[in-house]
C-alpha cells in the first residue's frame, strides 16, 4: 500500500425526511444571508425548494436565490451566482439539487471570496485558498459531489470543461435524503447508476497495483451494491431501501476512501466525456456508458495492457459473477448487458452522437489531456477511442 493522506470534513446526514433539517443546519453554521443554489425547476416543482425557502423564512434567515443552474453547468451562471452572493453579502451557500448544483455551489462559494475570475481556479492553476461554507440538500445519486471538493463547469465560449478540486469546498454538511430520489424519471436513475459506477471504474482499472487488496475489495463491494440496486430499482423504483442503498454507495464512490493507499490514477474517460457533453449537451452518465467499452477495447490495444488486462477480469469475476480465467471479452460483454439492463447507452450511436461531432471532441479532449498529463490521448488516440465506442 502506498503511504497517504486522508482527510473528508463533510458531515452526512443520512435519513428519510432529513432534508427537512437544511435551515436549522445553516442556523447551526451561523447564517446571516444565505445564497439559495437550484437547478432547472424541479426542486420547486416538487416543492421542495418552497419548504425550504419557508424553512429559511421561519428561523428568520435571509436568503437570496440563484435558479437555473443546468444539468451540465456553465461557467456564465455560476459568474452571476457569485455576482449575487457578493451584493447580498452572503455568508453561505446552501444547494438544493443534484450534483450539477452542489458542483455550480461549489464554485460560487470560492468565487465569492477571490480577487481573480473563478475559472482562474479551473485552468488557471490558482489554488482556493477560502470559501464560504456550503450546506447541500441532494436530491439525486450520482456524482458523489455531496462528500468531496470537486467542481465541473464548461466554459461556453471555449467549450472547455474541466474542474478544480479543494478541501475548502467540501460541504460542510451534506443531507442525504432518499425520499427526494423516488420521483425521478428513470433516465436519471440510470445515468446516476452509470456514473456512479465510472467513478471507481477508472481508478480500479487504471491502478498500476494489483494490490492493496482492501482498496479493490472495497471498489468491488460498491460495484456489486450499484449492479444490485440497478437490478431491484429497475423492478420497482419505489423501493426506497434500494433508493438509500444507491444514495450512499454514491457518495462512498468518490469520497477519496476507495483510492486512498492505491495510488494516483488517470480518469480518461471522464476526460473524453467531458468533451462529448461540451459540445452535444448529452447527460454525463449516458456520455460515460456510451463510451466505457470502446476505451476498454482501446486501451487493451496499448502498450503496458497486462495489469489493466488482470484488473478487468477480475472484475466480470467478482462483480458480475463470471467464472475464473472468464477473459477480457467476457468481462466487456457483462458490462455492456448491464448498461443495457438498467437503460443507459452502450455505444454513442445508442446515445445519439453523431460521428460529425468527433472531431471536435477529439480536440477538447486531447487539450484537456494535455493539461492533465495525459499525454497518449492525442487527437488520433481519441478519434480512435470514439470510432470503437461508435
Amino acid at each position: 500500500m502506498n503511504a497517504f493522506t486522508f482527510v473528508n470534513p463533510t458531515r452526512i446526514e443520512f435519513g428519510s425526511g432529513v432534508s427537512r433539517r437544511a435551515a436549522a443546519v445553516c442556523q447551526e453554521l451561523g447564517a446571516r444571508h444565505v445564497l439559495l443554489i437550484s437547478g432547472m425547476g424541479s426542486a420547486r416543482r416538487s416543492g421542495l425548494l418552497d419548504a425550504v425557502e419557508e424553512g429559511l423564512r421561519a428561523l428568520g434567515i435571509p436568503f437570496t436565490a440563484h435558479e437555473g443552474v443546468r444539468p451540465n453547468p456553465v461557467l456564465g451562471h455560476v459568474r452571476e451566482g457569485i455576482a449575487k452572493a457578493r451584493d447580498c453579502g452572503a455568508d453561505l451557500v446552501l444547494a438544493v439539487g443534484g450534483g450539477s448544483v452542489v458542483d455550480s455551489a461549489k464554485a460560487v462559494a470560492a468565487g465569492a471570496l477571490a480577487d481573480h475570475d473563478v475559472w482562474d481556479f479551473f485552468e488557471g492553476g490558482a489554488p482556493v485558498r477560502k470559501a464560504l461554507p456550503l450546506v447541500a440538500v441532494l436530491t439525486l445519486a450520482a456524482t458523489g459531489s455531496e462528500m468531496n471538493g470537486g467542481s465541473v463547469v464548461t466554459r461556453e465560449d471555449t467549450r472547455n470543461k474541466t474542474f478544480f478540486s479543494s478541501l475548502h469546498t467540501h460541504p460542510r454538511v451534506s443531507l442525504l435524503d432518499p425520499d427526494l430520489t423516488l420521483g425521478l424519471p428513470w433516465e436519471q436513475t440510470a445515468n446516476g447508476l452509470s456514473d456512479a459506477f465510472a467513478h471507481l471504474l477508472e481508478p480500479y482499472l487504471n491502478t498500476p497495483l494489483r494490490r492493496p487488496i482492501v482498496q479493490l475489495e472495497l471498489k468491488e463491494g460498491l460495484f456489486r451494491s450499484l449492479v444490485d440496486c440497478g437490478v431491484r430499482l429497475k423492478a420497482n423504483p419505489q423501493d426506497l431501501e434500494a433508493r438509500g442503498d444507491f444514495m450512499w454507495s454514491a457518495t462512498l464512490a468518490l469520497n477519496g476512501m476507495t483510492s486512498a493507499g492505491a495510488g494516483p490514477a488517470p480518469y480518461p474517460v471522464h476526460m473524453v466525456e467531458h468533451a462529448i457533453s461540451a459540445v452535444t449537451d448529452l447527460a454525463h452518465g449516458a456520455g460515460l456508458s456510451a463510451i466505457y467499452a470502446g476505451w476498454i477495447r482501446w486501451r487493451l490495444e496499448q502498450p503496458q495492457a497486462e495489469d489493466f488486462a488482470f484488473h478487468l477480469e477480475r472484475l466480470g469475476q467478482k462483480v458480475f459473477a463470471l467464472p475464473e480465467s472468464c477473459g477480457v471479452d467476457a468481462a466487456v460483454e457483462a458490462l455492456v448487458a448491464w448498461y443495457r439492463q438498467v437503460g443507459t447507452p452502450a455505444t454513442l450511436r445508442e446515445a445519439g452522437v453523431a460521428e460529425s461531432h468527433f472531431p471536435e471532441i477529439a480536440f477538447l479532449a486531447a487539450r484537456q489531456a494535455r493539461a492533465w498529463g495525459m499525454g497518449a490521448y492525442t487527437e488520433v488516440a481519441v478519434m480512435e477511442i470514439l470510432e470503437l465506442a461508435h
